[in-house]
Parts: structure tokens; C-alpha cells; sequence
């Protein structure tokens, strides 16, 4: 029976490294995502979803209503960058929260906030898929900065302002981040093919 041992070793062994390097390769590489090319005033919820991203509002204070659309800002005459916004019309009231929603799970490295003015309370909350809080930190007074976070299995990325009806505008102008890789069918072809080939290997191995 070694033979049988020794090639169905060579076999198994093979395919699980055949699957973990397919694996390895369809991995998540970060991307960035720059939203500067959109139109100003355009509203913003699913655009970029081939990007994995879609974004909603969420209010309590102004009745603006929950999960309405976002707006691709500035305020027409305003001299700020563009990007995603916390206001459904490019104006006043502004929504309790901003929220970029990740298709799967995402490591996000880093995205650039600009707030309209200078409250000094506007916070990021990184959610997982539960709702818990895997991180979170102060961009009130940020003037188009860099944040860099690295965190992962982050299913919601919100911003609010933490002002209610005093809310001040603010715009999201990119994010940096990567999804979490999904086997393909092949991979676990392969996956299923090797634990099969173990199966046998070790019945053939309690009879010898």
C-alpha cells in the first residue's frame, strides 16, 4: 500500500498548495477610491458599487429621513473640495450620520475628511458586520488630512458631526481600502478535491 500512500500524499499536498496559492493570489489589494471626478450635486448611493461601496444618511434631529441619499458636494459657490456629504441637498440640514457601507468586509487604511467648518466634534466610527465599534476618533476640526486607521472587518465606516440641528457640512473626498478575498469556485474545487484524497488515504491506512 505505500504507494498509494506516497502518491496520494503527493497528490493532497499538491492541491492544497495549488488552492492556497490561488488564494493567496485573489487576495484583496488596496485601492484607492477618489471621488473628485463626480459631478458636484449629484445625490450618491449606489455609483460605486462595482467599487464595494454604497453610502446613506441617517437623521434623528432634522427629519431629513434615514437612509436617504447621500450628495456628491460641494455647495454651489463654495470654494471646498468635493466629495461624499453629510447633506441630502448640498445645504442645511445636514444628517446625524454619513455612512459608507462596505459590500463585504473591508480593511480600511486610510481615507480624507473636510470639514465646512471648524465645530471640533465631528468623529469616524469604524462598525463591523454586528455593529461593533472597532474604532473610532475626532476629525472636527480636519482640513482636508489624511486619516490613516487600518482596520479590518469593517462592515460600516460613519461620520457624524455629533451637533444635531447645528451640524456643520462635511465631505469624505476618498478612501484607501481593500476587500477580503472570496474563493472562487475552482479554489474550493481544489480545497474539496485534497480532503477527499485525505478521506481515503487515512481509511486505506486503518485497514493496512
Amino acid at each position: 500500500m505505500k504507494p498509494f500512500n506516497n502518491l496520494s500524499k503527493k497528490l493532497l499536498g499538491g492541491l492544497f498548495a495549488a488552492a492556497l496559492t490561488h488564494l493567496s493570489c485573489i487576495s484583496g489589494h488596496a485601492q484607492l477610491v477618489n471621488f473628485g471626478a463626480m459631478t458636484a450635486g449629484t445625490p450618491v448611493t449606489t455609483q460605486f458599487a462595482s467599487e464595494g461601496l454604497t453610502f446613506s444618511l441617517v437623521d434623528t434631529t432634522n427629519n431629513i429621513g434615514d437612509g436617504v441619499d447621500a450628495l456628491f458636494t460641494p455647495e454651489i459657490g463654495i470654494d471646498y473640495p468635493n466629495g461624499i456629504s453629510n447633506s441630502p441637498t448640498g445645504n442645511y440640514p445636514t444628517a446625524d450620520e454619513l455612512n459608507f457601507k462596505f459590500t463585504s468586509p473591508a480593511t480600511v487604511d486610510s481615507f480624507t475628511f473636510d470639514n465646512y467648518g471648524d465645530n471640533g466634534s465631528s468623529t469616524w466610527t469604524a462598525l463591523s458586520s454586528s455593529d461593533v465599534v472597532l474604532g473610532t476618533g475626532n476629525v472636527g476640526d480636519d482640513q482636508g488630512s489624511l486619516t490613516t486607521i487600518n482596520l479590518s472587518n469593517v462592515s460600516t465606516l460613519q461620520f457624524s458631526s455629533n451637533e444635531g440641528s447645528g451640524s456643520w457640512e462635511y465631505v469624505v473626498d476618498n478612501i484607501t481600502y481593500s476587500e477580503a478575498a472570496v474563493p472562487e469556485p475552482s479554489t474550493w474545487a481544489m480545497m474539496l478535491g485534497g480532503s477527499i484524497l485525505l478521506v481515503v488515504w487515512q481509511r486505506r491506512k486503518i485497514r493496512v
